[in-house]
């Protein structure tokens, strides 16, 4: 597995104050995706800046940034996200998305630890899926059931979303204890980010969460 940070991070700094949510942000770069390195610069950029400018968010939420084609790699380890920066966006390669999966899924056990040890409580981390292709070369080896598990124990908390229509929905539809998923349109990527942010943020805020009826138009339920 190749990725660009050890597991558990490198140079993240321990956060403090008194209670974290912890975001794994997970974006598919294979190479169907080319044709959109910029829209998901564009969105990366907006969901920085909504927590960015949102105080109570921002001293909350710490996001970490996965990349998966060929392989998955940490682009952007957890960190505070008032550190975070848009990272450069390359395209190519086949749809590793079980190898991500694991890989944040690891890394938030980790992270959850390293709070633990610091005295810091957590509310039930976010994993946040990007794709709109299938796996290829690429085999579950449990992950998909333990990330269920999880939500279904209200651990954790999966936003798969399909973009456009060649995705795997019933991957997707399976990491959640309900079976849900989301479907957006390539030309509305920014959306899903927005929506993404408007949702770490009602948690950092103690809102008990974010309902249906609160995504954008363009995003719908599959």
């Amino acid at each position: 597995m190749a990725i660009e940070f050890p597991r558990g991070g490198f140079d993240n700094e321990l956060p403090t104050g008194a209670k974290k949510l912890p975001c794994a942000l997970l974006v598919d770069t294979s190479g169907s995706m080319g044709a959109y390195e910029d829209d998901l610069k564009v969105g990366v950029k907006s969901l920085i800046d909504a927590l960015q400018g949102d105080f109570a968010t921002a001293a909350v939420v710490e996001v970490m940034l996965v990349f998966f084609d060929d392989s998955a790699r940490i682009v952007h380890p957890f960190t505070n996200v008032r550190s975070l920066e848009v990272p450069e966006i390359e395209t190519g390669g086949t749809t590793h998305i079980f190898e991500a999966l694991d890989l944040a899924y690891s890394e938030i056990r980790v992270r959850q630890e390293q709070y633990k040890k610091s005295g810091i409580n957590s509310y039930a981390p976010f994993i946040v899926v990007l794709t709109d292709g299938h796996p290829v070369g690429d085999t579950d080896m449990g992950i998909v059931s333990a990330i269920r598990k999880r939500n279904e124990d209200k651990k954790l908390v999966p936003y798969p979303f399909a973009m456009g229509g060649e995705a795997d929905e019933a991957l997707l539809k399976s990491l959640r204890n309900d079976g849900m998923a989301f479907r957006v349109d390539m030309e509305n990527l920014k959306d899903i980010f927005e929506f993404v942010s408007v949702s770490l943020s009602s948690i950092a805020s103690d809102v008990t969460s974010v309902t249906n009826d609160q995504l954008p138009a363009t995003i719908s339920i599959i």
